[in-house]
């Protein structure tokens, strides 16, 4: 299922920032966690996603964070990616809505979860939407 993602992805150009390098895993943490909740007072949750990227990757960090950004959106989400680099051996990604955290998953196992990712954010705004009211 993510091989599909990338293969979506892979040779197009985006216009887009749609997401970052951080320094270390608590830098990543603190920017996804604050990128989801940014506009909260509007009434949107937004999806923030840590990469947690290691050595021997077929892929880059940029394609499974623009993978997977891209898949949210074409489900109505919008999401951004913040990746640091670690001495293991392949990578892990976890999704932060407000104060849930899904993950850490593998590649694979983040693409066949990500129904719940999405059911999740959707709870999320419709709870903050009565909030703000």
């Amino acid at each position: 299922m993510f091989a599909a993602l990338c293969t979506a992805i892979h040779g197009h150009a985006f216009a887009l920032d749609l997401g970052e390098k951080t320094a270390n895993p608590l830098d990543a943490l603190e920017k996804a966690k604050s990128y989801s909740v940014e506009d909260k007072q509007s009434g949107l949750i937004k999806i923030g996603i840590i990469i947690s990227f290691g050595k021997q990757n077929a892929v880059s960090a940029d394609d499974v964070g623009t993978a997977f950004v891209t898949e949210l959106a074409n489900r109505g989400h919008e999401a951004r990616y913040f990746y640091y680099e670690t001495n293991r051996n392949g990578g892990a990604l976890s999704f932060h809505i407000a104060d849930v955290v899904l993950g850490a998953w593998d590649a694979n196992n983040a693409a066949s979860r990500i129904n719940e990712v999405t059911t999740i954010a959707e709870g999320a705004n419709k709870v903050q939407k009565v909030l703000n009211q």
